[in-house]
């Protein structure tokens, strides 16, 4: 997931020294790496790679929340025993703040009552747009 690294790079530029068209074009291929990530997310089957970019973000918080959404839920698909990246998902939700709260505790519920497979299914529909209409 080469695209993953472009937005790290991207997210360390100092985008207020920019002027309006260096700030447009970067905005540009930020926006176009996203679009990279969600498209090869699709197809990646690598866990270790996604817990890879998880652990990494985890230090530095520059992968963007819709995305590393994305990159939990789709390693929460490929792995068998998935209870540890699910609570770490439901971690994640609540350094956000309330938006995703309800759904963080629904979680740490139903891991503690041993029921990954409910816990699984409320992980899977976290939407991050949940308040869009």
């Amino acid at each position: 997931m080469e695209y993953v690294e472009t937005i790290r790079n991207l997210q360390k530029i100092n985008w207020s020294e920019l002027d309006e068209n260096e700030s447009n074009k970067v905005e540009s291929e930020f926006n176009l790496a996203i679009k990279k990530i969600e498209k090869e997310l699709e197809s990646v089957q690598d866990a270790v790679l996604l817990k890879q970019i998880i652990e990494k973000d985890e230090s530095e918080y520059l992968i963007p929340i819709e995305t590393m959404f994305r990159i939990y839920q789709k390693l929460i698909r490929l792995l068998e025993n998935k209870n540890s990246v699910i609570a770490n998902f439901a971690n994640y939700l609540m350094i956000y703040g309330v938006d995703w709260k309800d759904e963080a505790n629904q979680i740490n519920v139903a891991l503690d009552d041993g029921d990954t497979e409910k816990a699984t299914l409320i992980a899977l529909k976290v939407n991050y747009d949940k308040y869009q209409s």
